[in-house]
């Protein structure tokens, strides 16, 4: 009898090699977000950074840390159209 793919996907999940894998992502990822993001976030929100600056900025943490899926055109494409409409 052959295995489902379904039934692949959730032994791999349920494996210590997956729960290990995906904490230490979401740790990196934690990481990055309050690090490094939030920061830039923040100083955009405040005015210490124009949009002209947080667009390049946040497109190179987007693309140096891919944790996000802010790619293709409902991420970073997207957000430069609209920034190129104002």
């Amino acid at each position: 009898m052959m295995t489902s793919p379904p039934e692949l996907f959730e032994s791999f999940l349920a494996s210590e090699r997956a729960q290990t894998h995906y904490n230490e992502r979401n740790a990196e990822r934690d990481e990055v977000r309050r690090e490094e993001l939030f920061p830039l976030l923040n100083r955009f929100l405040d005015g210490d950074v124009t949009l002209e600056e947080f667009k390049p900025r946040n497109d190179g943490l987007n693309k140096q840390y891919p944790y996000w899926g802010f790619d293709g055109f409902n991420g970073q494409m997207h957000f430069n159209g609209c920034v190129e409409s104002l």
